[in-house]
């Protein structure tokens, strides 16, 4: 039910298979080498947008980032 919806990247966060399924898709497509994705514990995250940082110092930026 959820096909096509852009749900795939936040299953994959849920249950902590980001760098196992990533990492394994750009193995597949070596043949190109237009850029390398390499997936880690900092994938997880997004990075938090430097204005909200700047209106609350009790923000801390994720890590990666």
């Amino acid at each position: 039910e959820l096909a096509f919806e852009g749900q795939r990247w936040y299953d994959l966060c849920r249950l902590n298979k980001v760098e196992e399924v990533m990492n394994a898709v750009y193995a597949k497509d070596s043949g190109r080498h237009a850029q390398e994705n390499l997936f880690n514990e900092n994938s997880y995250l997004l990075a938090i947008p430097q204005g909200a940082i700047d209106q609350n110092e009790n923000l801390i930026q994720n890590p990666g980032y």
